[in-house]
């Protein structure tokens, strides 16, 4: 298993053209579990959560990142994955930067905001 089952989110710091954001993945140690089937509680199911503080910009494709972070899980447990089997999530609420060197600050916020919350 992902983790070993040991934490409850994995942060991944994502950069792209000198733009900073955060990938969380939720329950990684659920992830390629036999006992996990897609159908689990949402609380306790695995999904990869961007939280991007430029997404009004358009400074990273969603997209690209649940799939290399797919990509990596599939790796850590031997099988490929799907969307179904860790589906992304655009975090809706995520304050958006006015300035164009703000990033950074906003994926520390994000972090502090997510340890928080463990």
């Amino acid at each position: 298993k992902v983790a070993g089952g040991l934490v409850d989110y994995l942060v991944w710091p994502v950069c792209e053209n000198g733009h900073w954001s955060t990938a969380v993945v939720a329950n990684p140690g659920l992830v390629g579990s036999d006992t996990f089937r897609g159908d689990a509680d949402a609380d306790e199911s695995p999904a990869i959560v961007h939280l991007d503080s430029g997404r009004k910009i358009g400074a990273h494709d969603p997209k690209v990142v649940y799939r290399v972070l797919r990509n990596f899980l599939s790796f850590a447990v031997g099988r490929k994955l799907t969307q179904k089997d860790v589906p992304g999530y655009g975090a809706a609420d995520m304050p958006q930067q006015e300035g164009e060197d703000d990033c950074g600050v906003y994926v520390m916020m994000a972090v502090e905001g997510m340890a928080g919350m463990a």
